[in-house]
């Protein structure tokens, strides 16, 4: 079963095939909402159930793998403490920033947060906490250590 870190880039850890299938599952999440079922992605994903299982165990790790592949497309560079400076430090803030306005205000995470809110106290799933997990409280932990340097080096 394919597990993705939650603190790394997905897109590192998933072959192409593996991010066509998640990209399938988010179109769905958009159309349809929450009616999300692991045939509905095989068909939209041109795959077999068996496969999705395989990769991702169950309707869960398929929800965690795509909010977890959402969450990717904000990047974090990686922290250089001893070349760190305002203008480094400004950039990757900055393109952290433009990159989680971009993808937290796509159709795609408005669908995803819609469906997850929606399941608040339902008892259907646990997506919420999948999206708070996975998504939100991901990124914090992957921005932390620029954070950390840049108070650090003074520049915060």
């Amino acid at each position: 079963m394919l597990q993705a870190a939650a603190d790394t880039d997905s897109s590192e850890t998933l072959t192409e095939r593996q991010q066509a299938v998640l990209d399938a599952a988010l179109r769905l999440l958009v159309e349809e909402g929450d009616n999300l079922t692991m045939t509905a992605v095989a068909r939209r994903a041109s795959c077999s159930k068996e496969t999705l299982y395989k990769w991702f165990g169950d309707r869960d790790g398929l929800l965690t793998a795509t909010v977890q592949w959402q969450a990717s497309k904000v990047r974090v560079a990686p922290v250089d403490r001893k070349g760190l400076d305002l203008a480094w430090l400004t950039a990757s803030l900055e393109r952290f920033a433009s990159d989680w306005l971009r993808v937290i205000s796509s159709d795609t995470s408005i669908a995803l947060n819609r469906v997850a809110v929606g399941h608040a106290g339902s008892g259907k799933d646990d997506l919420g906490a999948i999206v708070l997990q996975n998504g939100r409280f991901a990124l914090a932990r992957r921005l932390k250590p620029v954070l950390e340097a840049g108070r650090e080096a003074g520049l915060l």
